[in-house]
């Protein structure tokens, strides 16, 4: 069962400002069972039965304007995320029971601003674009399990990226356009609720493109 509701709310508080809301709430309940029996693999019989549960809600706030007769278009933002879900997991491995109960918490908050300046030169068709975003994130999560004997075990994870981005673009004429960009992105690290070590954490993944 998913559920998922938003609500966009826009003000205009000038020709030159507007304030947007952006807000999400999602909610999923589900159960599934698969059993393996006829797979090539399966030699004694594999069944899982797994029941998950999540809610999330998300809050944006953004600020839209222009400046300086419009040769300065902006965006500014806020943004914060959280999420709980548990996550319970049964196996029979050829009659034996395997089990995992895992419970998560997920923690995102961002700040970003981004600017694009076109100078009064080379007849406008010069542009700049600079961009800056702050990201921290927060992964908590508890494990047991009466088949491996494990009682909350824990794991909590911190991680933050600043990422900048430049773009220099020029209009050559109506129908071409030539860019140079730098860019850098970051993927927040975590940990695998199936690790057989719960208290590993793997590293955040970041990029630089040019």
């Amino acid at each position: 069962e998913f559920n998922g509701q938003s609500l966009t709310v826009t003000w205009d508080v000038s020709d030159d400002l507007t304030i947007k809301s952006i807000s999400g709430y999602r909610e999923l309940d589900t159960r599934y069972y698969q059993d393996y029996m006829n797979a090539a693999f399966v030699v004694f019989g594999y069944q899982s039965d797994d029941e998950i549960t999540s809610r999330q809600w998300s809050q944006e706030f953004q600020f839209v304007g222009s400046a300086l007769d419009n040769r300065l278009e902006y965006v500014a933002g806020l943004y914060l995320f959280n999420e709980t879900a548990s996550h319970y997991q049964e196996l029979n491995v050829g009659g034996a029971i395997l089990d995992r109960d895992v419970d998560n918490e997920n923690d995102s908050a961002a700040a970003y601003a981004q600017a694009s300046y076109t100078p009064d030169i080379l007849e406008d068709k010069l542009t700049v674009t600079a961009g800056l975003r702050y990201t921290e994130d927060d992964r908590k999560g508890v494990r047991n399990s009466m088949s491996s004997f494990e009682t909350n075990i824990k794991n909590d994870q911190s991680y933050d990226s600043v990422d900048p981005m430049l773009t220099v673009s020029y209009q050559i004429n109506d129908d071409m356009s030539a860019y140079a960009k730098m860019v850098t992105a970051y993927k927040s690290g975590g940990f695998a609720e199936a690790s057989s070590d719960f208290t590993i954490a793997y590293d955040p993944e970041e990029i630089t493109s040019f």
